[in-house]
């Protein structure tokens, strides 16, 4: 936040472990022991509202401003309400939704639709600038895999066993892989293997902070289904295969694809049926059905919220 020009005051918090445990009292008295401070914090900064995103990072700022009669938004990016959207969900202004089921989970009255704001350049930068930066031929089919700042193991896996059949393939491929720290040397080595390959470029790296440059490059996108990297990838309109994290909490990742998936936006694969035969063939089926793969752009398009920075803005304006 500070290299951004943001100043940042942290406040000590712990996530809320799933089961109930020893680890489950520590955090809920850290996450206590917060909410003064944040009311402390709060009454320094005098602010007109408070934005909150879910999560234990946000529960106690956003609990201790509605305590204080604060204008209070909070951003749900899932389909399945987070238990802090859950249990402030009657205490804040406004719950903010990106999906239209969320509100079916919550009290009547408090959400509104509205999408996740993304960066501006997810929004302005277009596919043939995207592509020249990255050296994506014209022809090249672009495959994009990350699994967030972590990366994912099982995407990383696929990718290293899907590799050799899309060489056999012998058609003009790029994949661009977000692999991560750990699976970095693992991820160069394959791409020294496949250095000079007539048909396949094989980039990995192991993390870009200008993921919209990768994005709009793209013409298929294998990932995760975290509200944020489908807010992304709807407002660019990319094509996805969604590999659902399957320990995410009350399944939401499931959830969220499952919407892409339902308008037409995604092919769904669960993770433990993730291999690189099943890449493969889902990767070969929208090489062979162009017209497929431009429907589930559309499709992905429809799902976006490119305004969504600026509804929430009306929303603060109309609350202060």
């Amino acid at each position: 936040m500070p290299a951004a020009g943001y100043p940042l005051r942290a406040l000590k918090g712990r996530p809320l472990p799933r089961r109930f445990s020893p680890a489950s009292i520590r955090a809920l008295l850290t996450l206590a022991a917060a909410v003064p401070r944040a009311t402390a914090l709060l009454r320094d900064l005098a602010p007109s509202a408070v934005i909150g995103t879910g999560g234990y990072a946000s529960a106690c700022v956003l609990y201790a401003a509605a305590r204080l009669r604060l204008p209070t938004l909070l951003i749900e990016l899932n389909a399945v309400p987070g238990r802090t959207t859950r249990a402030l969900a009657r205490r804040v202004t406004r719950v903010c939704t990106q999906f239209e089921e969320t509100a079916t989970h919550l009290p009547g009255g408090r959400c509104e639709l509205t999408g996740s704001p993304v960066r501006a350049p997810f929004l302005t930068v277009s596919r043939e600038t995207a592509r020249a930066q990255l050296a994506v031929g014209p022809e090249d089919f672009c495959v994009l895999v990350f699994g967030g700042s972590q990366a994912a193991r099982t995407l990383n896996l696929a990718v290293e066993q899907v590799l050799p059949l899309l060489a056999a393939a012998g058609r003009p491929l790029c994949v661009r892989h977000l692999c991560g720290e750990t699976f970095l040397p693992t991820a160069e080595g394959l791409a020294a293997q496949y250095a000079g390959h007539p048909s396949l470029a094989y980039r990995p790296e192991a993390y870009r902070d200008d993921l919209w440059t990768l994005l709009s490059a793209a013409d298929v996108v294998v990932c995760r289904a975290g509200g944020s990297s489908l807010s992304e990838l709807s407002v660019v309109g990319v094509p996805a295969i969604l590999v659902p994290y399957p320990f995410a909490t009350d399944d939401h990742q499931a959830r969220n694809a499952a919407s892409f998936r339902d308008r037409g936006a995604a092919v769904v694969v669960p993770d433990r049926e993730l291999s690189g035969t099943r890449l493969v063939q889902e990767l070969t089926a929208l090489l062979d059905d162009p017209q497929r793969g431009e429907t589930m752009r559309r499709q992905a398009l429809s799902a976006g919220f490119p305004e969504a920075a600026e509804h929430l803005l009306s929303l603060v304006l109309a609350l202060t």
